[in-house]
């Protein structure tokens, strides 16, 4: 098997991870009274696969955490907690002919990981306590918790112009990240020779608007499969 071959393999495993896993719950989440929460832009995909020459970029989208729209029964947030854990599963079972990198939005400042929530524009210090916590229904905390024990051959690119973030305040402020992140994934992607994944789970607000992989398009990336 080729190494774009395997890395095309790849990418689709984890996209199936995060539709079969993740997403329903994702989904339960964000409905308000039976009512589906509007997205920024409600024709953008919530899952996305993007590909150029031998490397795949995949997009996910996720909440915060398991109390990001709407508060989910215990039994739904455990379901949460362990679809995010079944795609960081997904996302560490690497092959031998591509890199796989997970390309983190969380920004590290001063050694601490910090990140906020839906509607925040104060970026915190986040903590997990344990492997059942609230936290953890978001895969972008999960790749941290879970990255010793899951992802041992796994790249990890951390954060995206992190004091930039920080210090302007952007963490609320999507369209205006979008360029940032897009980079990030350039960077990360093109830091590798060679066929490649690298995977980035996003706050579903970066999807829609000026979204990320709009920002991909125009240097060169294609989407090659997307769910909604």
């Amino acid at each position: 098997m080729s190494g774009e071959l395997e890395a095309k393999n790849h990418a689709d495993a984890i996209l199936n991870a995060y539709k079969s896993s993740y997403l329903p719950l994702n989904k339960k989440g964000l409905t308000v009274e039976g009512i589906g929460l509007m997205l920024p832009d409600p024709d953008m995909p919530l899952g996305v696969i993007l590909k150029k020459e031998s490397s795949f970029i995949v997009l996910l989208g996720e909440q915060h955490s398991t109390e990001t729209v709407v508060p989910l029964e215990p039994s739904d947030q455990s379901l949460m907690i362990a679809g995010a854990k079944a795609v960081v599963t997904a996302i560490g079972k690497v092959g031998s002919k591509h890199t796989t990198i997970a390309a983190i939005e969380l920004p590290i400042k001063n050694g601490f990981i910090v990140g906020s929530g839906a509607g925040l524009t104060k970026m915190e210090k986040l903590t997990i306590s344990g492997t059942d916590d609230k936290n953890l229904g978001s895969i972008n905390h999960s790749l941290f918790y879970y990255k010793a024990m899951l992802l041992k051959d796994v790249v990890i690119a951390e954060g995206e112009n992190t004091a930039e973030v920080v210090e302007q305040e952007l963490a609320a402020k999507s369209d205006e990240r979008n360029p940032g992140i897009a980079k990030h994934l350039i960077r990360a992607a093109s830091s590798v020779k060679g066929a490649s994944v690298t995977v980035l789970p996003v706050g579903l607000s970066h999807l829609g608007g000026s979204s990320i992989q709009k920002q991909l398009a125009m240097k060169g990336w294609t989407v090659v499969t997307k769910i909604v």
